[in-house]
């Protein structure tokens, strides 16, 4: 019997231990895979666009031929909710606009100080010194935010209606950490964060976007005077904006919805919301139930933000993290 010479010995030795403490790491590497939750896409996402339209149900968007790029293109790249809702309130569906535009930007429209129920301008009695609010958390996080609003001028805190822009659709005015106590045109802080629409895509070429965007269009392309095509026309070209910019492809989602629809108080159709992102579920669709405070739920799992803001901290607000794929 020939005799196995030492070294190829322990050769061998040194291959059956490392296969073993290969399988051994395959083993833990499994057992830590099951034991670690699957992550949302969600959690890639660090810059966030919200856009607003206004006044329309889903009904109207939905397979119309006057919105060619909602449905051909923001529907099969995107993913889109089918029974979204403005918030009802013990008289039905919740108008108008104003109340909205404060729900989903803090998860309720009564503060100690003032209920939001109407479509007046911001003023010493039309607006509220509380903090429950999405940008005041940002900035407690030092995360940047900015508002883009079409048709102001950039010169001063807008807090008046000029041309076809309302304040109304600019909810961060009523908050007076915002536009000042009074609500103030002079207010610096208001004017740094409020900037017109036009700033956007030089913004985007730079790379300057803030963690938080807010996009309002003026009131001939958000549907409220103008036509869905119009407004589809101009979601076309902002939304590609965002998209063909390098902040997009990395780490981004936009969400786009409505305000509220078109009918009254009692109405209880579903209104939009589309979400695109390089992290969604392209052509996905469900028919969860949710409201503006799911969107403020969601901006807040994003960004880490604490408290949940009103409708927020309810367990029966579903957030919007279904839209994402897990990784």
């Amino acid at each position: 019997m020939k005799l196995v010479p030492k070294h190829i010995l322990v050769i061998l030795a040194v291959i059956v231990g490392l296969a073993i403490f290969v399988n051994r790491q395959d083993a833990k590497y499994e057992l830590a895979t099951k034991n670690t939750p699957n992550l949302p896409a969600l959690s890639q996402v660090k810059h966030v666009f919200v856009i607003f339209e206004e006044n329309r149900n889903w009904k109207e968007i939905y397979n119309n031929l006057e919105a060619p790029f909602i449905n051909k293109t923001l529907l099969v790249e995107g993913a889109f909710a089918q029974n979204y809702h403005n918030i009802s309130t013990d008289l039905g569906a919740l108008h108008p606009s104003e109340p909205n535009y404060i729900m989903a930007v803090a998860g309720k429209i009564a503060f100690a100080d003032h209920t939001f129920i109407n479509n007046d301008l911001p003023s010493a009695a039309n607006s509220t010194a509380s903090h429950d609010h999405l940008t005041y958390l940002l900035d407690n996080n030092n995360l940047s935010w900015k508002s883009y609003q079409e048709d102001i001028s950039g010169n001063d805190c807008p807090i008046q209606k000029i041309e076809n822009y309302s304040p109304k659709h600019n909810p961060f005015v009523f908050f007076q950490d915002v536009s000042g106590n009074p609500p103030s045109n002079n207010n610096t802080y208001c004017q740094t964060h409020i900037r017109p629409l036009g700033e956007l895509q030089s913004d985007l070429s730079i790379g300057n976007i803030a963690d938080y965007t807010f996009i309002s269009p003026n009131m001939l392309n958000n549907m409220h005077d103008g036509s869905i095509n119009q407004a589809d026309n101009w979601l076309a070209k902002i939304v590609q904006m965002i998209t063909d910019s390098a902040i997009y492809k990395t780490d981004t989602a936009i969400f786009i919805t409505w305000d509220e629809g078109s009918g009254d108080i009692n109405e209880n159709d579903p209104i939009g919301m589309i979400i695109l992102s390089p992290f969604v579920k392209p052509g996905y669709t469900n028919s969860t139930l949710y409201t503006h405070a799911s969107l403020v739920k969601t901006i807040q799992e994003i960004f880490h933000l604490s408290p949940l803001l009103g409708l927020a901290v309810d367990e029966k607000t579903n957030d919007l993290s279904d839209f994402f794929y897990v990784r």
